[in-house]
C-alpha cells in the first residue's frame, strides 16, 4: 500500500525495525541538501526550504492583462518548485498537506518593489505550493504565520527567492 509504512522483525535482535517510505518523509532525506539544477532543497524535520534561482514577480506583471499572463506566470513558479522538489516522491517533506503552517519568502532582487507588490507577488509561490501539495490552501486557518521580505542584491546572479515552510504543532494554533 502506498503511504503505509511495514513494520519487520530483526532476526538478530528480535526487536521491532520500521522500513517506512519517501511518501510518510521518513528516513534518508532528514539534514540533508541536495542540489537539483539549479535550485537547492534543503530537508530538516518538519521544515522545507527551497531556494529557486529567480525572484518573485511583480503583481503589475499580470494585473489588468490578460488571464493568461498569470497562468503563465503561475506555470514558471509550479515548474520551478516541481524541480526543486521532484526528488523527494510525492507530496513533500510531511507526506500530506500542511494544515498548521509557518511560511517565510525571502525576495532577493536587484530592484525593490512597494509592500504591495511584494506581498502580491507570492501569490503564484504560494498556489504553486497548494497545487504541489505542500499546503492544504492558503486560509489563514492553514497558513497562520506568513513573512515576507526583500533584501538587495548587487547582481542578477545573486538573485533568488528563498521559501520555507514549517510544519507548526497543533498546541501553537
Amino acid at each position: 500500500m502506498r503511504g503505509m509504512s511495514t513494520q519487520t522483525r530483526s532476526h538478530s535482535t528480535g526487536r521491532k525495525k520500521s522500513r517506512g517510505n519517501a511518501r510518510r518523509g521518513s528516513g534518508k532525506n532528514r539534514g540533508q541538501v541536495e542540489q537539483i539544477g539549479t535550485s537547492v532543497l534543503q530537508f530538516e524535520p518538519r521544515q522545507i526550504s527551497i531556494t529557486v534561482p529567480v525572484p518573485t514577480n511583480s503583481p503589475n506583471e499580470w494585473v489588468w492583462k490578460h488571464w493568461s499572463k498569470y497562468r503563465d506566470i503561475k506555470k514558471g513558479w509550479l515548474s520551478r518548485l516541481h524541480a526543486a522538489s521532484i526528488h523527494h516522491c510525492g507530496v513533500g517533506k510531511f507526506g500530506h498537506p500542511v494544515e498548521n503552517a509557518s511560511l517565510t519568502i525571502e525576495r532577493r532582487g536587484i530592484k525593490e518593489l512597494d509592500e504591495d507588490n511584494l506581498k502580491g507577488g507570492v501569490k503564484p509561490v504560494i498556489d504553486s505550493l497548494i497545487q504541489l501539495g505542500f499546503l492544504a490552501n492558503d486560509t489563514p486557518d492553514v497558513i497562520q504565520v506568513m513573512d515576507v521580505f526583500q533584501t538587495s542584491v548587487g547582481t542578477y546572479d545573486e538573485q533568488e527567492t528563498r521559501i520555507t515552510l514549517i510544519e507548526r504543532s497543533h498546541e501553537t494554533r
